[in-house]
């Protein structure tokens, strides 16, 4: 029969894992205890002393069951956050509760009695005194040790662990020599004991000074561990004590017996362990002791740390919000409170420089310590902030009462003030004021942390301002591209279909939004009408004012079929909505393709270019007035219209003065002007008009050299290409009734 193999695979690493190797540990560790007080019992019961190489190896099981113990407990002392309070409380609370056990066991069981030659306990109750001690006593070093060791090595360096080890080394080294010895053994003796003794104790006195926590701690804390180092070393030097009181018990009939004053049942149950639990007593004593006069030294100066702590986390804490300034309501509690809260200061505000309001005179926008109606009342802090920023400098005033801008009489709470200006970047932001009730209350140090920290207070609020303006920037940018997507969409989405007639229109606005407009109209009986305005200046006013007469547009040009009177109509309407200095520049035709006719009317805009089939180009300055310029007779009196007789092949051109008035910036600065204008109309009058306006507007990138224009830019080709040969085959009236029809 094959026996099922073990799953190793699956065995091994769940022994090796955490739950399971301490439990096995434990174990081992419960075992060899139960070894050594099966070995105490025997040799009581026998009564006669181990061999010395049966003393060696159950020493060794014991040093082997103490370092299994510390290596399992070692967890418990591990703290991710200093705290030097429970560092002293801990071994405090283990001390007490063991030296309470060991009287406990003292007191029930009587004195122990050990045999003072063989170092054998008497009886089976004895054996529990002494096993019960010495576990008492491992259990109180190893939470000593442990708990000084955070103390020891808080901002640890390789010399300070390095000198750690040191120390645990020869104290384990000077206990482990003594493996052969029993409880009557001398180990004074022993030279090599005495040398390792000797270097543990130079150890100890080397960490006994790693006492840097103690600086850091405020004084509150310093009092508290005061106290609990006291008790510590009441309580170690009371359990030293106790060792010998116990284990004197069998002295009381050999007084005159030196050696055996050393006899303590910890020896008892292992000498090496005895002596190693009073050199890690006589450190707790000896570390203790050097922390507690560190401790009274330091009490004195501890209000003046408090308050450097309190100025370094107030610096920290604006530093923090340095970067997060979101919130500046938040940022100006906090600059006019930091001074307060570190305790510099009694009462401090802040007065700052309000541009909207239109005065440079600053305000108080915080306050603490002190109401805003307090400050006006006992302060002239207008004037205090102006002198400050003036200098540039800090402005102390020692005894504030006797200047002539304190208007507070001594016992009003204003003894001393310091008046801190707050510039970035060489802009005055306003001024930081901090007050003690005392007169000469600020000292040299407290005038340069606040000083420090006035710097960091002008570059947070710097920095919030211009991230509010960022953020502002960024709402009106949002906020002009929905315009201008609006705006896009008032201008045609597709061009009319009229028959004998191609179009082609552009429109690129030199900001967000433009004032430029252009817009075709279907009238009816083979007619339709086109527009290009330019409204004077550009931005938000102007798209408004053309969104306003893409109204009057659509709805008054099919009122009528002179451009003339469209446009007089328009003037009417537009005069109550235009500003003062606003005008709208306008051209405005109507194309009959019945007829062959294409009627035009200007108000004040750029003349239209005509170029006809054989090349010439004519600019058809009809005259006219700017929309808005005149709301009365002269504005109809001054307004033209001129009719052109259509030939295939004609082209018009309607743009606004953005084209005309490009300049040349590479060169001469020079204007694109109408000559250029006319030029490059008839060079390209011939191609098809979205071919003839990209060519107008390739030729004037060509003589710009950019294509980032200045000013809005609207371009409308209008070509006639005549009717379709229809009208000669059958006559002018079907051609006719084909265009009325379209």
């Amino acid at each position: 029969m094959q026996l099922p193999s073990l799953p190793l695979d699956r065995v091994l690493p769940a022994l090796a894992g955490g739950r399971a190797r301490r439990a096995l540990l434990w174990t081992a560790l419960a075992l060899g205890t139960l070894l050594v007080i099966t070995y105490h019992a025997g040799i009581t019961a026998v009564g006669e002393p181990p061999s010395t190489a049966t003393l060696v190896l159950v020493n060794f099981g014991v040093a082997a069951c103490v370092g299994l113990l510390a290596f399992l407990v070692s967890g418990l002392f591990t703290r991710r956050v200093f705290n030097p309070v429970r560092a002293l409380w801990t071994p405090l609370v283990v001390g007490g509760l063991g030296a309470a056990l060991e009287v406990t066991l003292v007191t029930m069981g009587g004195p122990a009695e050990v045999d003072l030659q063989t170092g054998v306990p008497e009886g089976f109750g004895d054996v529990t005194q002494v096993v019960g001690v010495a576990l008492v006593e491992t259990i109180v070093a190893l939470a000593l040790l442990f708990s000084l060791r955070t103390l020891v090595l808080f901002k640890r360096t390789s010399g300070s662990v390095r000198n750690w080890r040191i120390m645990l080394g020869t104290m384990t080294a000077a206990a482990l020599v003594l493996l052969g010895h029993g409880a009557t053994d001398a180990v004074n003796d022993n030279v090599l004991h005495i040398v390792l003794v000797g270097a543990a104790i130079v150890a100890m006195v080397m960490n006994a000074f790693r006492l840097a926590w103690i600086v850091y701690l405020p004084f509150r804390q310093k009092m508290l561990t005061l106290g609990l180092g006291v008790g510590l070393i009441v309580l170690l030097a009371y359990m030293l004590q106790m060792r010998y009181i116990e284990a004197g018990v069998s002295l009381r009939d050999m007084p005159a017996v030196g050696p055996e004053m050393e006899l303590t049942l910890a020896a008892v149950f292992s000498q090496p362990l005895s002596q190693f639990v009073m050199m890690a007593f006589g450190f707790g004593v000896l570390y203790a002791t050097t922390a507690v006069l560190s401790l009274l030294f330091h009490l004195p100066t501890a209000a003046a740390l408090q308050q450097k702590t309190g100025e370094m986390e107030a610096l920290q804490a604006l530093a923090r919000l340095s970067g997060e300034v979101f919130d500046r309501d938040k940022l100006v509690d906090t600059i006019a409170g930091a001074p307060v809260e570190a305790g510099v200061a009694q009462a401090a505000w802040l007065a700052l420089i309000d541009e909207g309001s239109g005065s440079l005179a600053p305000h108080v926008t915080s306050a603490f310590g002190l109401t805003p109606m307090q400050i006006k009342a006992l302060v002239d802090y207008e004037m205090l902030a102006r002198d400050a920023l003036s200098a540039k400098t800090p402005l102390l005033l020692r005894q504030a009462p006797a200047d002539h801008r304190v208007r507070a009489r001594p016992g009003d709470g204003i003894g001393s003030l310091l008046v801190l200006p707050l510039h970035a970047h060489g802009e005055p932001l306003g001024a930081l004021f901090a007050t003690r009730a005392v007169t000469e209350g600020f000292e040299n140090d407290d005038v340069d942390a606040l000083v420090a920290f006035a710097g960091q207070a002008a570059l947070a609020l710097n920095n919030a301002d211009l991230f509010a303006e960022r953020l502002e920037r960024e709402r009106l940018q949002r906020e002009l591209a929905i315009a201008r997507e609006v705006q896009q969409r008032l201008l045609p989405q597709s061009l009319p279909d009229a028959p004998g007639v191609a179009l082609s229109a552009l429109s690129i606005p030199a900001a967000e939004v433009c004032g430029d407009y252009y817009d075709f109209v279907e009238i009816g009986d083979g007619c339709f009408g086109v527009i290009v305005g330019d409204v004077s200046g550009k931005g938000t006013s102007a798209a408004f004012y053309m969104a306003e007469l893409k109204g009057i547009f659509q709805s008054a040009s099919k009122l009528t079929r002179s451009p003339a009177e469209f446009l007089s109509r328009a003037n009417e309407a537009l005069a109550g909505s235009l500003g003062k200095n606003a005008f709208i520049t306008a051209v405005y035709g109507i194309m009959d393709t019945v007829a062959g006719t294409f009627t035009l009317a200007r108000a004040g805009h750029c003349p239209v270019a005509h170029a006809h089939a054989d090349g010439t180009v004519d600019l058809l300055r009809v005259g006219g007035l700017g929309l808005g310029l005149d709301r009365g007779p002269l504005f109809r009196r001054a307004l033209k219209e001129q009719q052109i007789a259509l030939r295939p092949g004609d082209a018009f051109v309607l743009y606004s003065d953005g084209l005309v008035e490009t300049r040349d910036r590479a060169g001469t600065g020079e204007e694109y002007g109408y000559e250029r204008l006319a030029a490059a109309v008839a060079k390209h009058r011939t191609l098809a008009p979205d071919a003839f306006r990209d060519a107008l507007l390739h030729d004037l990138q060509r003589f710009a050299g950019h294509d980032v224009w200045d000013d809005d830019l609207t371009l409308v080709i209008v070509k006639w290409e005549g009717l379709p040969k229809l009208a000669a085959t059958n006559g002018e009236a079907q051609a006719a009734e084909v265009a009325r029809s379209a």
